[in-house]
This record gives C-alpha cells, structure tokens and sequence, in this order.
C-alpha cells in the first residue's frame, strides 16, 4: 500500500510539473516511467549490500521521519561524520509520504533529480540531445535511483550553477555551503573554476608582471600545502583500496603529478579496459565509458558551434575535474560513482551559461 502512495504522489506532481514543459509526449512518458527504477535496483538487480554505504543513509531518514526530523536520543548519531547525518536529514525533507525501505528512500532520491530535471526542461535552453542524454544516461540512472547521497550532489551542483549564471546570489550560495557539507572536493573544484574564469575575464586590467606574480605565487602555495595534503589523502585511498604502500607512487614533484593526473584522466574515462569482462559490471561499464566519449565530443563540438570560449573553457573543467578523481581513485566502481556527475555538468554548464550571455544582451 506504501508503495502505490508514494509512486502515486510522485508521478502526479511530476506529471503536473512537466505539463508546461515544452518536450513532446513520449519524453514526458519516458521521464515518468524512470520514477520507477528503484524499485528494479536493490533486491532485484543487485543486493543492497553491494553499495552498503546506504544502510547508513537509510538508518539515519527512517530516525529523523519518526522523529519529526530530529535525532532520537538513543541514536548512535555521533558515530556518524556530518556529512553522512547532512545529506540524511535533506533526504528526509523529499516530499514522499513513506521512507522504510531501500526503494523508497531511492524513490526520494530520483523524485528530487527528476524535479530538477523538469525544472532545466522548463527553461527551454536545454536542446533534445542533453534532454535525451539526462534520461539515458545509464550512471545517472542507477545512482539517483539508490538510497545514497549522490542525487543530492548532482541536484545541488546543477542549481548551484543555474543560479549563479541568473546571478541569484543567496540561492548560489545557499548551494554551494550545502555541497561543501556534503562534497567538499566538488565545492572546491566549482569554486577554483569560477575564480579561475572571473580572473580571466578581467585579465586585461592587470600587467604581465601582475599575471606572472599571481601564477608564481599560485605554484608556490600549491607546492608547499595543497600538493602535500592532496598526496595523503590519495595514499590514504591507495592503502583503502587493497594497494601496497611499498609501490606507491607519490606525486610530490610536478613531474609525478603531471604523469599520474593524465593517468588518471585515462583510468576515468576509460577503465575498465582491460579488466576481467567476466564480472558484469566491468564489461557494462566499459560500453557505457565508449559510448559516454563518443557524446561527449559530439556536446563539446555543438557547444563549440555557438561560442567556443564556453566551449573550452567547460571542457577544461571537465578534464581538470576527472583527472583530479583520477589521482585518488583507485577502484573502478568508486572512479564510476564520482566521475557520473562531471559529465553532466560538462553538456549542462555550458547552456545555463549561454543562456545567461543571452539574456544580458
């Protein structure tokens, strides 16, 4: 009976809210039809112990739900780190009536995608093939349908970015201090490349001796603190990942880093080539990483056509973005489940630019 009330409040807020969309019928079904693949995912597709990360997520909703949003007293939340206890009390607040089990906590998580979803649609910026592509795209599909916090990352980073380019500064910020408490690296790596953009922008005020003191001193800070701390924490996830510290590689010279950063842009994007396509996922993995690169080129190459500053300038943040994943992932389902959302931010970021270009004009 759950079941059918939650899929039923779901499907008609989102069929109410795709109404004014300006997309034809069958992509409106389509959109419709995916709410329901949670519920052919943990304890179908796989067990829920595969991600078991999710336990802890659901845990902590059920709690809060039968607490009025609010820790019960015997609950074990200080052996939980904020950014797990966050997220929980955000999936919480989704507005579907039950949360008791794996599927509906990732009903929760892929209704608040699909609103977001809706809410680009609605703006009429987004061309067919990205529409297509955010309902295709099978790694979205499967992480913003699980009980886990990724449906939160991508959701926050998209209207992040939405509302900078609209220059609606609070709900920016609003967003950007809610995915610093769940995804640090993600704020940081927004956060550099808006910085690095805004400088460029204003480049010609400065002098070539300004531009070459603030780069000097950019690799001297990076060199002395964030190189060091960026090298332990990948050595950390090395020896997490079953690797023997004696083989590591450390990239405490820029020559290490530059090998093991084109690596890793290489391990992202294409691993698992060469892995063992016995296990399923591996192989599945492997077709959906070919094709990902084959659209992804064809993105980078239509948002080229209409501004190719913009164009270079998000393919940048892409490859700076998968290529730091790739420094301090060593696994292959961990690398898949941090690198889905930087390819949608790469098709999407540049429209929600272009559109704002638009409207200054």
């Amino acid at each position: 009976m759950t079941l059918f009330v939650n899929l039923l409040i779901v499907f008609l807020v989102s069929a109410i809210y795709l109404k004014k969309a300006n997309i034809s019928v069958w992509i409106k079904i389509l959109i419709l039809i995916e709410l329901t693949t949670p519920y052919f995912l943990n304890g179908v597709l796989f067990s829920p112990d595969y991600m078991s990360d999710q336990i802890r997520y659901l845990e902590h909703v059920i709690n809060l739900r039968e607490n009025f949003f609010v820790y019960s007293p015997d609950f074990p939340v200080s052996k939980s780190s904020f950014s797990i206890s966050f997220p929980a009390f955000l999936m919480s607040l989704i507005p579907v009536p039950f949360i008791e089990d794996y599927q509906s906590l990732g009903l929760a998580n892929r209704f608040l995608f699909t609103m977001v979803m809706i809410f680009l649609i609605r703006k009429k910026i987004l061309p067919t093939y990205v529409i297509l592509f955010l309902i295709f795209y099978p790694s979205l599909l499967l992480y913003t349908s699980l009980a886990l916090r990724e449906s939160l990352i991508i959701s926050i980073m998209l209207l992040s970015i939405n509302f900078f380019y609209e220059r609606k500064i609070i709900f920016c910020l609003a967003g950007l201090i809610t995915l610093y408490v769940i995804k640090m690296q993600n704020f940081a790596i927004l956060i550099l490349f808006w910085i690095s953009d805004k400088l460029y922008q204003i480049r010609n005020q400065f002098k070539f001796e300004d531009l070459m003191s603030l780069f000097l001193v950019s690799i001297i800070v990076f060199s002395l603190f964030i190189m060091p701390k960026l090298d332990d924490y990948r050595r950390y996830f090395y020896w997490h990942d079953g690797g023997d510290l004696t083989s590591y590689i450390s990239i405490n010279n820029f020559s290490n880093l530059l090998r093991e950063f084109l690596y890793g842009i290489y391990f992202i994007l294409v691993k698992p080539i060469n892995s063992d396509f016995s296990k399923k996922f591996h192989l599945i993995q492997f077709i959906e990483n070919i094709v990902l690169i084959f659209f992804l080129i064809y993105a980078y190459l239509q948002t080229y056509i209409k501004n190719h500053l913009i164009a270079n300038k998000w393919l940048l943040f892409f490859v700076f973005s998968i290529g730091l994943y790739g420094l301090i992932v060593f696994n292959f389902g961990t690398a898949s489940r941090y690198k889905f959302v930087f390819p949608i931010v790469f098709i999407v970021g540049p429209y929600l630019e272009l559109n704002s270009l638009k409207r200054c004009k």
